[in-house]
C-alpha cells in the first residue's frame, strides 16, 4: 500500500513538472510569436505608407524601402523557423507560418514587380506580378487571423499578453495593381534619368529695385556665379554652361561658355564668369543655361535676370 502511494505521488509530481515544462514552452513560443507579430505589424504600416506615396517617391528611396520591407519580412519568417514548437501550439503555428511565409514572398514579389514596371514599361508581367504580390499579402492576412483564433483557444492562463492584429492590405483597400502601375509609369522620377537645374547670382548683387526690376550698384564690370545641380538619380554626361548678357540699347551682346564634368545624383557644381564689361544706366538681360545629353526636363535648365546697371551718381 505504501509503495502504491509513493508511486502515485511520483507520478503526480512528474505530471506537474511536465505540465510546467509545457506551460513554459508555450509561454516562450508566444513571446517570440508576439515579437514577430509586432515586427510584421510595423512592416504592414510601412507598406501602407509606401503604396500611398510610391508615385511621388524618388527611385533610390523607393528601392531602399522595398528592400527594407523584403529584409524585415524575411527575417521574421526565418526567426519563426528557428524556434521550437510546443505540441499545444501546433495549429496556431501552422497559421502563423503560412502568414509570415506569404508576407515574405509578397514583399519579394512586390520588389520585382515595381522594378519591372518602372524599368520596362512594355513588359506586361509587371502588373501581373504586382497583383500577385498584393494577393499574397492578403493570403498572409487571412492566415494570421487564423493564428489569432487558434491562440484564443489555448488556456487563458498561458496567454499573458494581447497579440497585435496584423493586416498588410485591408479589405476594400484602394490599392489596385492596375492603378498603381499607371501611377508608376506616369512618374518619370522613378526611372533612371538625368535632370539638371540651374541658378545664378551676380557680383555685385542687386542693391535695390526700380519698380520690380533689380538695380545693380555702379560698376564697370560684373561677375556671375552659376550653380548647376543634378536633381536626377543618375550621373550626368559633361555639362555645357552658357552665359549670355544682352543690353537693351548701347553695347554688344556677350556670350561665354564653360564646361562642367559629370555630376553624380544630388551633386552640384559651380562655374564662375568674371570681369564682364557693362555700361552704367543700361538695362540688361542676363541668361545662364546648362545643357547635357539626355536631360528629361530641359525647361528648368535656364536662369534669367533682367536688371539695370546703376549710374555713377
Amino acid at each position: 500500500m505504501f509503495a502504491l502511494v509513493v508511486v502515485t505521488i511520483v507520478a503526480v509530481v512528474a505530471l506537474a513538472q511536465r505540465y510546467r515544462s509545457q506551460e513554459r514552452g508555450i509561454t516562450e513560443y508566444l513571446t517570440v510569436a508576439d515579437s514577430i507579430a509586432t515586427t510584421e505589424n510595423d512592416a504592414a504600416r510601412d507598406l501602407g505608407e509606401l503604396l500611398s506615396s510610391m508615385p511621388q517617391m524618388q527611385r533610390p528611396e523607393l528601392l531602399r524601402r522595398l528592400d527594407l520591407l523584403m529584409t524585415t519580412t524575411g527575417a521574421a519568417r526565418d526567426e519563426l523557423t528557428a524556434i521550437d514548437i510546443p505540441p499545444a501550439t501546433a495549429t496556431a503555428n501552422g497559421f502563423l507560418t503560412a502568414a509570415v511565409r506569404s508576407w515574405a514572398n509578397a514583399a519579394a514579389g512586390l520588389g520585382d514587380a515595381v522594378t519591372t514596371i518602372i524599368d520596362d514599361p512594355g513588359d506586361t508581367t509587371g502588373v501581373v506580378r504586382l497583383a500577385g504580390a498584393l494577393d499574397l499579402f492578403r493570403v498572409g492576412d487571412v492566415a494570421y487571423a487564423g493564428f489569432l483564433e487558434a491562440v484564443g483557444e489555448l488556456d487563458e492562463g498561458l496567454v499573458q499578453f494581447d497579440l497585435p492584429e496584423v493586416r498588410f492590405v485591408d479589405p476594400g483597400s484602394p490599392f489596385d495593381a492596375q492603378l498603381l502601375t499607371l501611377q508608376l509609369q506616369s512618374t518619370y522620377r522613378l526611372g533612371e534619368h538625368v535632370d539638371v537645374s540651374v541658378t545664378a547670382s551676380t557680383t555685385p548683387a542687386p542693391a535695390g529695385t526700380d519698380g520690380t526690376t533689380p538695380v545693380l550698384p555702379f560698376a564697370e564690370t560684373i561677375g556671375t556665379q552659376v550653380v548647376v545641380a543634378n536633381v536626377g538619380n543618375e550621373p550626368t554626361p559633361p555639362i555645357t554652361v552658357t552665359l549670355t548678357l544682352v543690353p537693351s540699347s548701347d553695347g554688344d551682346a556677350v556670350t561665354l561658355q564653360q564646361s562642367l564634368a559629370s555630376l553624380d545624383a544630388a551633386q552640384a557644381g559651380t562655374v564662375e564668369f568674371g570681369d564682364i564689361a557693362v555700361i552704367p544706366g543700361v538695362l540688361y538681360e542676363l541668361t545662364a543655361t546648362a545643357a547635357t545629353e539626355g536631360d528629361v526636363t530641359p525647361d528648368d535648365n535656364v536662369w534669367k535676370m533682367v536688371f539695370i546697371m546703376n549710374e555713377n551718381l
